[in-house]
């Protein structure tokens, strides 16, 4: 049976709105659902109006609690805190962790075809493509993120490609051609609670349960966590000194031996002690919303020497693991050979068309 989590435990006594104003917000308990409210003040320096309005969104009160933990954690990674013209946004490369998060929001009555979505790439692919290639990939990325997410053709955003990042260097073995996805959805008092609601959270994540907190962390460490070829130990970027204290407090209350903090990424990061924390995060689950990272980890667990329990486990999650990220290489090549045989397609059209006018 599932376990249930009750939002009502942790809603925000106040919410900030996209206009950076902060309001205390009120709440009605009912057997199922949760109705919020706020009066602001309403300015119209042109017409000369001054007032007040309520505004309302009603949440649900249970949610399953596996899930939420997951999402919480992940949203608290990698869900931005700008303005984002008052909607909730976030964004990541990962199609599990984008799949889980769009399954969770439908709890709040947003569908996929809710979501406006466009695409980030590294800069460095582009430098020895031609235009042509260019294009075909970022089509077929486009068309694999709608099969994995069913996020809707019609919610593209106008301007859907952008590149990040520097030209310098070697791109990472590993980074996805797909790119990242960064969805935006709901409205802005919606996504002032759910800012309120993992901040809450985050806040009282050393007074959570063992499940709880290594529910969160999973979804945090598949967001936020990253593996340096060759080291035993996990790095979890963390900006914010005091939230950094809460998740080495909890961690170490899981059994993790924290060491000093280094810079990553020019932020300050939290770094785990070595082989031990390894397998503490194999037992507790964690990056099993990212199965890019959780190979990871269970390959640095196999490659260590005078290993000290049966790798038979390993093996086989790895092996139960693989064929999903094979799948999804395939799924972006099969898409990439389809734009290619069409733009073939064109190319003749074009030829012939202009064989024609030739004569």
């Amino acid at each position: 049976m599932n376990e249930i989590f009750d939002m009502k435990n942790f809603l925000p006594e106040k919410i900030i709105t996209s206009s950076n104003t902060t309001y205390p917000c009120n709440y009605q308990i009912y057997e199922k659902f949760i109705s919020a409210n706020f009066i602001a003040n309403v300015t119209n320096q042109y017409k000369g109006i001054h007032g007040k309005r309520k505004h309302e969104q009603n949440l649900p009160r249970y949610l399953p609690l596996n899930q939420t933990f997951k999402v919480i954690g992940v949203l608290k990674a990698e869900m931005s805190t700008g303005k984002n013209n008052g909607k909730i946004q976030f964004c990541n490369s990962e199609p599990e962790i984008i799949r889980i998060a769009l399954n969770w929001f439908k709890k709040f009555e947003i569908k996929e075809n809710g979501w406006t979505w466009r695409l980030t790439f590294n800069k460095k692919l582009k430098l020895n493509e031609s235009e042509e290639k260019i294009k075909m990939r970022e089509l077929a990325a486009r068309d694999f993120w709608i099969k994995e997410t069913k996020l809707s053709l019609s919610k593209l955003a106008k301007t859907w490609v952008r590149y990040c990042g520097t030209e310098e260097g070697q791109m990472k073995a590993d980074s996805p051609l797909w790119g990242s996805v960064t969805i935006e959805g709901g409205n802005s008092f919606l996504r002032a609670l759910i800012v309120g609601f993992i901040k809450k959270i985050s806040k009282n994540i050393e007074k959570l349960s063992a499940k709880e907190a290594s529910l969160y962390l999973d979804g945090f460490f598949s967001g936020e966590g990253c593996f340096h070829k060759g080291k035993r130990e996990i790095l979890i970027p963390i900006k914010d000194n005091e939230e950094r204290l809460r998740t080495k407090a909890t961690m170490k209350k899981l059994n993790f031996d924290i060491d000093n903090d280094i810079n990553c990424r020019q932020i300050k990061a939290i770094r785990t002690g070595g082989v031990k924390d390894l397998f503490i995060a194999y037992k507790l689950g964690l990056f099993k919303m990212n199965p890019t990272r959780r190979i990871k980890l269970l390959e640095n667990l196999l490659n260590i020497q005078r290993f000290f329990m049966d790798a038979k486990p390993l093996k086989k999650e790895i092996k139960n693991i693989k064929p999903e990220i094979e799948r999804e290489h395939q799924q972006l090549e099969a898409f990439l050979n389809q734009r290619k045989r069409r733009f073939e397609l064109l190319r003749q059209d074009i030829s012939r068309r202009s064989e024609k006018n030739r004569f």
